[in-house]
């Protein structure tokens, strides 16, 4: 068994990478930590572009590869895992006036649905981070 300890706070969610071949997890204490499971390395880690705790990750390898995470907060963050040298922060999904409580990608289209506390769904071109 291995035992990945890199978080400050609470996980909240743990995902597969495809590229590159990884683990991710995000916490309450605003970070997301990508580990190569086979080495037990940290290969990257982001704590930046969230104000508030992150809930929920999701992953796409079709359609460019993309990660969105989900805080407490009225946007949602896209990012391509697979740049391990350069900014990996693709951009925002801006648009919910209230917080955002999860999200998922549509199958294997490129879009992305997110939900808010006040049950408001917003549909999301993922190539072009603008609702649809």
């Amino acid at each position: 068994m291995r035992v990945f300890g890199d978080h400050t706070d609470q996980v909240t969610c743990c995902i597969n990478i495809d590229t590159p071949n990884c683990i991710a997890t995000c916490s309450l204490d605003r970070t997301i930590t990508m580990f190569d499971h086979m080495h037990g390395e940290i290969i990257r880690k982001i704590d930046e572009k969230h104000d508030n705790g992150i809930r929920h990750l999701r992953y796409q390898k079709q359609n460019g590869n993309t990660m969105v995470s989900i805080g407490n907060e009225i946007y949602a963050n896209v990012w391509q895992p697979e740049s391990l040298v350069s900014d990996v922060h693709i951009g925002k999904l801006k648009g919910h006036k209230e917080s955002i409580v999860d999200g998922q990608y549509l199958m294997k289209a490129p879009f992305f649905v997110t939900v808010d506390i006040k049950n408001h769904i917003i549909f999301w071109d993922i190539k072009t981070l603008t609702n649809v």
